[in-house]
């Protein structure tokens, strides 16, 4: 009997460790996405690989946290100095109802001169979104314009490496010189 618990026990330890291994030790994901660029072009994660990108989820009409964020992303863009000419700054919208590629354009281009924006169909936008854990919701305003809403929503930065693994994330939060020195690790 003792040394059937013995063996059990080692058994639990064994499987314990397999399942650290691959939850703790492991934890980096490549998320995948199927999208359209502020041109109209399809994109995927692919397109992407071989640059580290640094990716935003949000919406163009968003009144603070957006700008806020977009701002703070090219700021640590620019503090890489030449470096910064290899990472991609991407905005993907789940705002797809009023992110036409049009209106893409003419935002992204406020924040910086190679930011992407990306968006796509409701059901493109919603598997993107999942693939980076991120949630948003559309809340319509009472007693506001017929229609009018705006988006909740996450709001993170994800810093994917050259082979499009998350390897960290970021937010306004960290001072532009932790987030230059953290990225630099990547390049």
């Amino acid at each position: 009997m003792t040394r059937l618990l013995s063996i059990g026990a080692i058994v639990g330890l064994l499987i314990g460790a397999v399942v650290s291994w691959l939850f703790v030790i492991d934890h980096r994901v490549a998320p995948r996405f199927s999208l359209s660029d502020q041109t109209g072009a399809a994109r995927s994660e692919r397109d992407y690989h071989g640059s580290l990108a640094l990716i935003y989820f949000g919406y163009t009409f968003c009144p603070d946290v957006c700008p806020t964020e977009l701002g703070y992303l090219a700021r640590v863009i620019t503090g890489l100095g030449p470096a910064g000419r290899s990472v991609t700054p991407i905005f993907v919208s789940v705002d797809p109802q009023r992110d036409t590629t049009v209106k893409l354009a003419e935002y992204v281009h406020l924040f910086h001169d190679r930011m992407v924006g990306l968006t796509g169909t409701p059901d493109q936008v919603t598997a993107a979104a999942r693939e980076f854990g991120v949630y948003y919701q559309r809340v319509d305003i009472a007693g506001t314009h017929p229609g009018f809403y705006l988006m909740n929503h996450s709001s993170i930065i994800y810093v994917l490496d050259q082979q499009g693994m998350i390897v960290d994330h970021l937010d306004s939060h960290v001072p532009v010189d932790q987030a230059v020195a953290r990225i630099k690790r990547f390049l």
